[in-house]
């Protein structure tokens, strides 16, 4: 998969293999950026930010996000 290529190369990377005995879901992110793309190739998407994002053991969270449109 390109998502989970992508997620790999990330520095944060290592708190998806783990973190304080705690992993990251690393299913969870990968989906998230998935459904992001989809989003991107559908609309007419200027500018995306999505910060912070909090990677859970089961999940993650989107705290705030921006989006502009063209």
């Amino acid at each position: 998969r390109d998502a989970e290529n992508m997620l790999k190369e990330l520095k944060a990377y290592k708190i998806f293999e783990g973190f304080r005995n705690i992993k990251g879901d690393k299913n969870a992110m990968v989906e998230l950026i998935l459904k992001i793309s989809d989003i991107a190739e559908k609309e007419k998407i200027h500018q995306m930010d999505l910060n912070p994002v909090f990677v859970y053991e089961h999940g993650i969270k989107v705290i705030d996000a921006k989006v502009v449109m063209e």
